[in-house]
């Protein structure tokens, strides 16, 4: 049986993440002990790539590649009563 190289172990390192996130809160009062609060949130705000690791199993037709894609850009609203 042949081995498959002499690279050392946890050598391959995936390609950088980098992620943006971005909250606006406001609150209104409504009465003396009640409040709204409004929230958007923005999570990956510059829509930056992130990708998955690098396939590093020796065997797969994929070895070396990079074949997806962490999550896009997300927006969330929201409401939130305070009593």
């Amino acid at each position: 049986m042949g081995t498959e190289g002499n690279e050392l172990f946890n050598r391959f390192r995936g390609p950088g993440f980098a992620e943006t996130d971005f909250a606006l809160l406001k609150d209104q009062r409504i009465t003396e002990r009640t409040k709204l609060q409004f929230r958007f949130e923005f999570y990956n705000v510059f829509n930056r790539p992130n990708l998955t690791p690098v396939d590093s199993n020796l065997p797969d037709s994929s070895f070396g590649r990079v074949t997806g894609q962490t999550q896009p850009r997300w927006v969330q609203f929201g409401l939130n009563f305070m009593f």
